[in-house]
């Protein structure tokens, strides 16, 4: 472990995808928990499930939008999430918002039905989730979540700009009425057609089929930090040993918390294939996180990593049982954008007021160049 960190904290992030493709050896104490975890993890996914995906997205073609978000009210329940749940230690976050489950209907419809979807460039979204089994992992990742108390999974059909009643309108909110004139833009289509898929696949999963489909609204997450309040919770709740560890894309280690007490560190991620590097990128988190578990410090861990989130957050829940820290790990998607307060993604505001301001909740300093960075 300890070579491995140094490896990190000397190597370059631009140096990154080389080093994934010839990645450093699993650390002998991770080596187990993380077979282990993946056996369980791939357990959760039934066989045959693309197929299964193909054929339930046919026959869900010829329905129209507000049919569609009729069964999806019918499927899920969304609620929001309290604010001052922030403050709790170990919580774990995953945000799956509308580019993944748009992308998950696309790829799994057939070929000739892909016209009332947008265009996803299909091309590369095969390369970032069939390259190699990531695809695989996550999906069963993100079912064999559901049973889990200690992880909070948020959705949305949009950015979370919108509640889901403001986002998909009267056929969420009600199952009567005219809806005659009502339609959806292509891309809530598509995250519709995902979720609903999604929500197939739970029901065919013999782990998953008894609990029941919840999620939170991932306007509540976004309104949290526009209003001030998810950042101050963390502030307030950690303490000199708190380790504040920013994972993300290259220019996130420049991003500091500005009212932390404690420590930052940064941790990089490929800007273009972390998915696919899942592995190599779930043991350089373990790895920094034994770290500070021999130093006893306690981690919290904002994330941003296109949908890596909840396959790592499934093998921290496992993992983190064998430490004597708490560790918080906190999917926030659009974090370089509201640091740098622009739209670095080209996707458009995370924020509820459509804004990218960061309110003086983060700071940028000078960045590092390497991989593992300590501040």
């Amino acid at each position: 472990m300890l070579q491995r960190l140094e490896v990190l904290r000397s190597e370059k992030c631009n140096n990154i995808d080389a080093m994934s493709i010839a990645p450093l050896s699993m650390p002998e104490d991770l080596a187990t928990p993380i077979i282990a975890s993946r056996a369980k993890i791939a357990a959760d996914l039934p066989p045959e499930y693309r197929a299964e995906l193909q054929h339930f997205l046919l026959a869900h073609e010829s329905l129209q939008d507000h049919e569609l978000v009729r069964r999806l009210a019918e499927t899920i329940t969304i609620d929001n999430f309290p604010a001052n749940a922030y403050a709790a230690e170990g919580l774990l976050i995953s945000k799956v918002n509308h580019g993944f489950w748009e992308h998950f209907a696309y790829m799994h419809a057939s070929p000739g039905h892909r016209t009332t979807y947008r265009d996803v460039n299909l091309p590369l979204r095969e390369n970032q989730y069939l390259t190699g089994d990531f695809l695989d992992v996550l999906t069963a990742s993100m079912l064999g979540s559901l049973p889990l108390s200690s992880i909070d999974r948020f959705v949305s059909c949009t950015t979370g700009v919108q509640t889901f009643s403001d986002c998909l309108g009267a056929p969420w909110a009600s199952g009567t009425g005219n809806f005659e004139n009502y339609k959806l833009s292509d891309f809530k289509r598509g995250a519709v057609r995902g979720l609903l898929a999604f929500a197939h696949l739970h029901k065919m999963s013999s782990s998953a089929s008894q609990v029941p489909l919840r999620f939170h609204d991932s306007y509540s997450n976004n309104k949290s930090f526009e209003d001030g309040i998810l950042l101050d919770t963390l502030c307030r709740s950690a303490n000199e040993d708190t380790v504040c560890l920013i994972m993300g894309p290259e220019r996130l280690g420049g991003v500091r918390v500005t009212n932390w007490p404690g420590r930052h560190a940064f941790l990089c991620l490929s800007g273009n294939h972390a998915q696919a590097q899942w592995r190599f990128n779930l043991v350089n988190l373990l790895s920094v996180l034994k770290h500070y578990d021999t130093l006893d410090r306690r981690v919290v861990v904002l994330f941003q990593g296109a949908v890596l989130g909840p396959l790592l957050v499934r093998f921290l829940a496992d993992f983190i049982e064998t430490l004597t820290i708490k560790v918080s790990f906190l999917d926030l998607g659009r974090l370089l954008d509201i640091a740098y307060e622009a739209d670095i993604s080209k996707t458009g505001s995370p924020l509820p007021n459509r804004s990218f301001d960061s309110k003086n909740m983060l700071n940028i300093v000078e960045c590092g160049d390497t991989i593992f960075q300590e501040a």
